[in-house]
Formats: C-alpha cells, structure tokens, sequence
C-alpha cells in the first residue's frame, strides 16, 4: 500500500537535513504575466520549486526527470536525501556523481517512481505529464486507486482529474509539463485530502478511506484560511499599521517575513503554522474570487468626487482612442491611501488626488459594486545624477543639482528596476527614479527605469509645472533634471 511512504518517509527524516524554506522575499522576474503566478509563488516559499540566481523562474522551460524527482521529495519534506551507500545504484544512468543520485534512490526505494526495462532512468529527459501525475498521485496514496482503473497511465490520470490536480484541457498526457505547470500540479497536490488506507474485500475489489489530512498538514504542519488583509506593517486600512514582521488579517495578527504592502485591503488566501509560539505566515495568494480589483494609469483618471460620502465616484477612461468614460462607485466607508499613509475625512484638503505621475488602484472587497479602499501612488521623476548614502539619509542627486533626500531608520523601503526589486546602492545612474513618498516620510517607493527612446523631439509643451515632449509622436513626462541636450 503506498500509504507506506508516510511511514518510510518519516523513517527517512529523522536522519535528514531537513530544509525548510521561509517566504521568497518577492515574486520572480518574468512570472507575473503567467496564469500560474501565485502557484509559483506559493510553490516556491515552500522551498519545493525555485528559481535561478538571475532573478527568473522560467515558466514555461521544461523540466526534467531527475528535477521532478526533486520536486517529489521537497513535497515530502526530503530535500536533502542521503547520497551515500545506503541504496547502491539502481539505474546505469545515474551514478552515485550525478547531483540527483540521492533522490532518484530515495524516490526509488520510497516507491515513488520507477525507471525503464532497459535498466535506465534517463534523468536529463523532459518528464510528461503522465509521469509526472504518476508521482503526485503516488505520493497522495491514491496508488491502489489508479490500478484498480487500469493503472498506468489511465488510471492515474482519472485519479488527477477526480481530485483536481490538473485539467487537461489543450495538452496531451503525453506532452512536456513544464515548470508552470509542475508548480500548478504540486499546489494542488499539496491541498488534496491524503488516502488513509486501502484493502482489497472478499469480492476482491480494492476499499480505501480518504484522511481528513493534506500533504501539508502532515509534512509541513501548515494550515489554510481565507480573510481580508487589514494592516501591515506599512499601513492599515484606518491607520493603524504593525509592526515589523507582522501583518494582519480580518483583525488578527500573524508573524511574516515580508510585507505584503501591495495585498492591504485585497481577500487573501493564506497558509500558516502554528507551533504553540505564535501564528507565522508561510505563504499568502491573492484570493481573486473574492474581491475585485482595478488599476489605473494617472493618464487615464478623469476625477474623484464625493469620496467618503453616499454619492463617491471615480471616473476614468477605459481607452486612449478613443476616450471612453467610465464611472465606478466608491463605499462612503472606503479607505483612501495615498502614497501608503491612510488619509482620513478631515484630512483631504491637504492631498492632491489629480496626480500627474502615478497610479490609482481600487478594490471592491466584497464585490458589492462599491470600492472599498482605493490607493494613490503618485510619483515625482528624476533624472539619477548620483546615489548617495550615509548613516541616516539617503540622497538622489539630479542633473539640475537639486534632488530627493529620505531617512533610512523606520522608513519603509520598496526599490524596484524595470520591476525587479533591487537595494538602494544598485540605482543606476543615468536613470529615472520615479519616487511616491508619504507625508510623513516613513514610506518610500522608488520605480527606476532605464529603457532608451530614440528619435526626433516634435513638440514640447508645459501643464501644471510638468513638462511634456513628443518623440516619434509619442507624448513624454520629462523628469526633473535631465539635461537639456535630452
């Protein structure tokens, strides 16, 4: 019974270096324009899949089979099995050098996976993704299961889709997986109820119960909830934030390793543990389903009125060309934060919401119609001169000679180029900061970009104090301190 390997396994932890990962610090490089962004990152705060030293996931690259093997005993909590004499060599083509040998025996005595008649494994092949559904499903304990509907590849792929770890539609069983796709497949597994037992009856059909227990409850003691993010530790919905290292959800606090600006006032899906010493966040996935959110370009804003009032509204067009206006309703007991400070009633006149430089995000928590907190980052441009940091500021220097200062102790900092988060010391000269900072200073966000346009300046032109320029016909901001020469 495949049931075994929770035994076998447990056997195996206690002489292994177990690795338990903390949360990735911020999503991959080129993950957020994939369907599987917030498995990837679950995946990935679990230590189970990860990426390159680049910054990347590489979504859609295959994965391999001596990877696959990888990931299966990450699931289980191995992910430094054993590589010396225990197993000897089971396949031709996985000797004891080979930087997966360990695992690939492990997996192998487990019962896990298995290899070809010829007496290989082939580790450096693409895996499919009827063998990789082989080895979920295998490591759930549904085994006995999958034979008794025909075994390989038939019956496990029934028992993946029975239980939802994949849907087939527009791939083939015999198709690549790749990493995306692995990542999708381990999320579901991990939270698929785990077979208890199996037994074949007197009329020799196979009888099995299902656990109330998933693979993360056994392996990972990590449960799951559901709520509304309500502060962190850079604001909270009414002004009142945490403190470092801790966030709030439906108004009880949890310990985290990140922030988690971005998700305050989102519906959340998130998966903790509790060990007696408190609640700690592993892994949080922004609950879709529940709320709904909109985003929009300063360029695009027509105009608040009434906030905080019956009648509030936000208009905005919906396209450039042509200019369609649309209007969406605001809850008269929303949450306005501008520049990550919540701004109250009696403090509106001191905040300009008709933003040249930046971004409006709304979000209707409980898909009522009425937006529920709407969040204002509205930035000032300016061309990087210099970088300087000493013991208590931080400095940009522009080409004007004028520049932007901020406070390093109790400021929030969120630094990021062409949408990788990077320190304050790797700002590159030469480049546009683009910085939204509260009014209180004690938060910072800083949008650098480096990307070049080349062509002939059409037309220049000032609004506001901002100065515009067209290239190629194509309309520009000019930041503060770029050189006259452009």
């Amino acid at each position: 019974m495949i049931c075994s390997i929770w035994k076998k396994a447990a056997a195996l932890l206690l002489g292994t270096a177990m690795v338990f990962a903390g949360m990735i610090a911020d999503a991959f490089s080129d993950t957020a324009a994939s369907n599987a962004e917030n498995e990837i990152a679950f995946i990935a705060s679990y230590g189970i899949m990860k990426g390159y030293e680049d910054g990347s996931f590489y979504p859609d690259n295959a994965i391999t089979r001596a990877e696959m093997v990888a990931v299966a005993l990450r699931m289980i909590r191995l992910d430094n099995p054993a590589t010396d004499n225990v197993y000897g060599q089971s396949f031709t083509d996985v000797p004891k050098e080979y930087w997966a040998y360990g695992a690939v025996e492990t997996a192998t005595a487990l019962g896990i996976i298995n290899g070809y008649p010829d007496g290989t494994f082939l580790p450096e092949k693409p895996v499919t993704y009827k063998e990789a559904i082989k080895i979920f499903v295998s490591l759930l304990g549904y085994e006995p299961a999958a034979k008794a509907k025909g075994g390989y590849p038939q019956g496990y792929m029934a028992i993946a889709i029975k239980e939802n770890i994949i849907k087939l539609s527009g791939i083939s069983a015999a198709d690549n997986a790749s990493r995306a796709a692995i990542a999708v497949m381990a999320y579901n597994t991990l939270q698929t109820a785990m077979m208890k037992d199996s037994y074949y009856n007197s009329n020799g059909e196979v009888v099995y119960t299902v656990s109330d227990e998933t693979m993360l409850d056994i392996y990972f003691n990590s449960q799951s909830d559901k709520g509304l993010v309500t502060a962190t530790c850079v604001e909270g919905l009414y002004g009142k934030k945490t403190d470092k290292g801790k966030i709030e959800i439906d108004n009880v606090i949890y310990s985290c390793d990140i922030d988690y600006a971005d998700l305050l006032g989102c519906r959340v899906k998130f998966f903790y543990t509790d060990d007696g010493g408190g609640r700690r966040i592993v892994s949080i996935v922004e609950d879709t389903a529940r709320h709904e959110r909109l985003f929009v370009n300063s360029d695009m804003m027509e105009a608040f009125t009434g906030i905080y009032t019956a009648k509030g509204s936000f208009t905005y067009y919906q396209n450039k060309t042509p200019r369609k206006v649309k209007s969406v309703k605001l809850s008269p007991a929303m949450s306005l934060i501008y520049n990550n400070e919540y701004i109250p009633y009696n403090n509106l006149g001191a905040i300009d919401l008709n933003i040249n430089t930046g971004t409006v995000e709304l979000i209707d928590n409980d898909r009522d119609g009425l937006f529920d907190c709407v969040k204002i980052l509205s930035y000032a441009n300016y061309y990087v001169n210099n970088i300087i940091q000493n013991e208590e500021t931080k400095y940009i220097t522009d080409g004007s000679g004028a520049g932007f200062v901020y406070g390093i102790e109790d400021v929030y900092e969120k630094i990021t180029l062409n949408g990788v988060r990077i320190d304050f010391k790797d700002i590159p000269q030469k480049s546009i900061a683009s910085a939204a900072v509260s009014a209180d200073r004690e938060a910072v966000v800083i949008v650098v970009s480096e990307y070049e346009v080349e062509g002939e300046i059409t037309a220049k032109s000032t609004d506001g104090g901002t100065e515009y320029i067209w290239i190629n016909d194509a309309e520009y901001i000019v930041s503060k301190g770029v050189p006259d020469r452009y």
